[in-house]
C-alpha cells in the first residue's frame, strides 16, 4: 500500500489537474467573447470621416494609449513591393495633439511611435510590411466588417484634443476605451480562468511539498521479528546481546517454550 506521502501527491495532483482542466473552457469562452466584441465593434470615436477633432481624457494623468485608424480594404500587396496596399493608398496627418507624458514609456518608444504623430501599422510593430505581419498578432477591430487598421496616433498623449486629416474616409477607435470595454466583457471569464489555473498549480505544488517534507519526518521501521516453527511450539529467535558483569558478552540462549523442546533448543 502506498505511503501517506505518496497518497497525498496522488490526491493533490489529481485535484490540481482537474482544476487546470476546468480553466481551458473558461479561456476558450474568453477568446470567443473577445472575438465577438472585436467583430461587432461600432463605438467609433470618428466614423467614415476625412478629418476631425478627437478628445483625450487621461483621468490618471499617466498618458493615453491613443487612437487607431481603420480604412475599408483587403489585406493584400498586389504590386508586391512588400507594403500592404491599403497603407500605401492612405495618407493621414496629425496637425495637432496634446503634450506627451514622460511616464508612459521611454524616449525610444516615443521616437518609434512618431512622438504622438501618426505611424503606420497593421499588427503590432509591423510598419505595414508584409513580411512582418502576423495574423495571430492582429488585434484590430471590425475585420469582418471589411475594416483594416492602417496605423495609430497620439501614443502617450495627455488630456486634450488631437486634430487629424486624411485623404480618404477613416474609422477611429479610442483604444483606451476599447481596452476598458473589452476588460468589462471578459471580466468574469478572465477571473474564472486564472482562478482555476492558479488553484490547480497551487494544489500540485502543495502535494509535492508535503511529500518532500514527509520524507524527512518518516520514522524508521521496526525490524521484523523472525518466527521459526520448531517441533510442536513456535520458538522466537531474537538476537540479543547481554553484557556480563565481568565485561564479556554472550549471546542469549534459546528460549525454551515447552518441555518437549528443551533438547531442541540447546
Amino acid at each position: 500500500m502506498p505511503s501517506k506521502g505518496v497518497l497525498t501527491v496522488i490526491i493533490m495532483g489529481t485535484l490540481g489537474l482537474i482544476l487546470i482542466g476546468l480553466s481551458f473552457p473558461e479561456f476558450s469562452e474568453m477568446d470567443r467573447l473577445s472575438r465577438e466584441y472585436s467583430d461587432t465593434y461600432d463605438d467609433w470615436a470618428a466614423a467614415e470621416q476625412k478629418n476631425g477633432t478627437l478628445t483625450l481624457v487621461d483621468k490618471d494623468q499617466y498618458g493615453e494609449i491613443g487612437f487607431s485608424f481603420y480604412v475599408k480594404g483587403t489585406l493584400q500587396d498586389e504590386n508586391q513591393n512588400g507594403i500592404f496596399d491599403h497603407c500605401e493608398s492612405t495618407s493621414i496627418e496629425i496637425t495637432s495633439h496634446p503634450e506627451l507624458s514622460e511616464k508612459l514609456d521611454s524616449q525610444e518608444a516615443y521616437n518609434n511611435t512618431n512622438r504622438g504623430g501618426f505611424y503606420s501599422m497593421v499588427s503590432d510593430a509591423d510598419d505595414c510590411r508584409v513580411d512582418s505581419y502576423s495574423d495571430e498578432a492582429y488585434d484590430g477591430l471590425a475585420e469582418k466588417q471589411g475594416l483594416l487598421r492602417v496605423g495609430r496616433a497620439c501614443y502617450g498623449c495627455l488630456a486634450g484634443d488631437m486634430v487629424f486629416t486624411s485623404n480618404q474616409s477613416v474609422w477611429v477607435s479610442y483604444d483606451d476605451i476599447v481596452v476598458e470595454e473589452l476588460f468589462n466583457v471578459i471580466d468574469d471569464t478572465l477571473f474564472a480562468s486564472f482562478a482555476y489555473l492558479c488553484s490547480g498549480v497551487f494544489s500540485i505544488c502543495c502535494g509535492v511539498v508535503i511529500f518532500v517534507i514527509s520524507l524527512f519526518f518518516r520514522k524508521e521501521e521496526t525490524p521484523p521479528v523472525i518466527i521459526q516453527q520448531l517441533g510442536t511450539h513456535p520458538v522466537v529467535q531474537q538476537q540479543m546481546i547481554n553484557q556480563n558483569i565481568d565485561g564479556q558478552t554472550t549471546s542469549a540462549p534459546w528460549a525454551s517454550l515447552g518441555p518437549d523442546d528443551q533438547e531442541i533448543g540447546k
